[in-house]
């Protein structure tokens, strides 16, 4: 019983650092985590925007995607930067 608390209470704590690394509220998801434990961890990775060129996941307070190194705040500003 004290160790399915200790689980339950780790997956609470990890949801919110994911969420937190994400660009989320890290209460909020610890929150989430208390109530729904490992599901929790599953949802926090799908938190985040999606870059507008190549759509994979990036933090929310990603500049530029990682993965094409493109603007991740539009085309707008991407056109601006190369002027």
């Amino acid at each position: 019983m004290l160790l399915g608390f200790i689980i339950w209470f780790g997956c609470a704590i990890i949801a919110a650092m994911i969420a937190s690394e994400r660009g989320s509220s890290g209460v909020l998801w610890f929150i989430f985590g208390l109530f729904f434990g490992v599901i929790a961890v599953l949802l926090a990775f799908t938190c985040g925007k999606r870059c507008p060129f190549c759509a994979s996941k990036i933090s929310t307070k990603a500049i530029v995607c990682p993965k094409c190194q493109k603007s991740a705040l539009g085309r707008k500003n991407e056109e601006v930067k190369k002027d």
